[in-house]
């Protein structure tokens, strides 16, 4: 009788073992069946991928994932949309040289300047300038105002408009004023052609009198 019962409880420890090993393996175990798509188990790689296609290829998923993220500076909380933003590296000094070289002549003004006018038309009336000065308006320009400040400190003139003339010198020849005062003079093509050299070529025009 006693054996009996020795039995039954060997019997029932064997059974709850059982149960307990395979309660322990079941919780090893990962569903893949039932995972969402592109879900990779904690603590998987590829060293202890264990030959399993599966999981090879979902870490290799997630790996790519993670490298596509650090190559374009995306990953949580980050904005990697630029939009329009504007480049902060703009150098006028570089623009400046840029312009100059177009035409020995340059005309730095702004598009409503009265005195631009004024200067445009002493010019276009009584002037043929090869090649045609190079009229740059300021207001126009997507960095006018930085490249109006460097142009003030090079030519040594913030007004407008403001004529810089020859392949060397910076300096400013003035604006209407001055050039108005040496036409009256007369007086303007010589110190033209002083100013610009070979580079320019400057005639006087016959103005028909209203007589």
């Amino acid at each position: 009788m006693a054996n009996g019962k020795k039995s039954k409880v060997l019997a029932l420890a064997l059974a709850l073992l059982l149960v307990f090993v395979i309660l322990i393996r079941g919780r090893g175990a990962y569903d893949w069946a039932s995972a969402p798509a592109g879900t990779v188990p904690a603590a998987k790689s590829l060293l202890d991928s264990q030959n399993n296609e599966v999981v090879d290829n979902a870490i290799n998923q997630e790996i790519s994932r993670e490298k596509i993220k650090e190559e374009t500076g995306g990953g949580a909380g980050e904005n990697t949309d630029s939009g329009d933003v504007e480049p902060l590296d703009y150098d006028p000094s570089k623009e400046f040289l840029q312009i100059r070289a177009l035409a020995p002549m340059t005309i730095f003004s702004k598009t409503y300047c009265p005195y631009l006018k004024q200067l445009k038309k002493l010019l276009l009336e009584n002037y043929s300038i090869t090649p045609a000065p190079q009229i740059v308006e300021l207001d126009k320009h997507k960095h006018g105002r930085e490249l109006q400040e460097y142009v003030g400190h090079v030519s040594e003139r913030n007004t407008v408009p403001n004529v810089i003339i020859g392949t060397e010198l910076t300096l400013s020849k003035g604006g209407a004023s001055e050039f108005t005062k040496l036409h009256k003079e007369g007086k303007l093509v010589e110190m033209l052609k002083l100013w610009g050299g070979k580079a320019i070529s400057v005639l006087r025009l016959e103005v028909p009198s209203n007589s």
